[in-house]
């Protein structure tokens, strides 16, 4: 969230509690967002690699719960532009690669979103590159049509977004022999 009189992004408490930011079930992530629009005010520049280096931090701490390290980060990032710290982005999604996190990038408006294209690298064969974590999705792509005409495709979104998912978690556990809890690994 990018505030105006920081003049920064980053992860901002003004929404919830700095010290648990966690949010309980999609009901605490949509509270967590109407409290956020209610206090902050949007703008640029968008920083988003303290955001990732940030939510790794918290992924890693995922990974060492009493559960087995079954724990899982999921961040989602609305944007409506480029990140204009893009190389500093592309290092902190490399360092993060090792950890339990997946990161949903969702474009909303008509920005040029190029380089979301080349976060999500699903068309890029980096070789720096361990694990596919990113995920790009132009939200008018589903919610708008062509010729003035709307035409909304919520579970086309949804389906979107999620797409990559099941495969980033699984290529995660696997990687580190964690079996789900209740499994054993072969």
């Amino acid at each position: 969230v990018s505030t105006q009189s920081t003049g920064s992004s980053g992860i901002n408490a003004e929404y919830g509690n700095a010290q648990d930011p966690n949010c309980a079930g999609i009901e605490g992530v949509i509270h967590a967002y109407q409290t956020a629009l209610q206090n902050v005010a949007l703008s640029g520049p968008t920083n988003c690699a303290p955001i990732i280096r940030t939510a790794t931090r918290y992924a890693n701490a995922c990974a060492t719960t009493p559960h087995g390290g079954q724990g899982y980060l999921i961040l989602l990032i609305l944007t409506d532009g480029q990140f204009t710290d893009l190389q500093a982005c592309v290092q902190a999604i490399q360092q993060a690669q090792q950890s339990p996190i997946s990161i949903i990038i969702v474009g909303v408006g008509n920005a040029d979103f190029s380089n979301m294209e080349y976060l999500d690298g699903d068309r890029t064969n980096s070789a720096a590159r361990t694990r596919d974590i990113v995920q790009f999705v132009p939200f008018n792509k589903y919610c708008h049509g062509t010729g003035g005409q709307t035409s909304a495709s919520p579970s086309l979104l949804a389906r979107e977004l999620l797409a990559e998912l099941p495969g980033q978690v699984e290529k995660y556990y696997t990687s580190r022999k964690i079996a789900p809890l209740g499994k054993k690994m072969h």
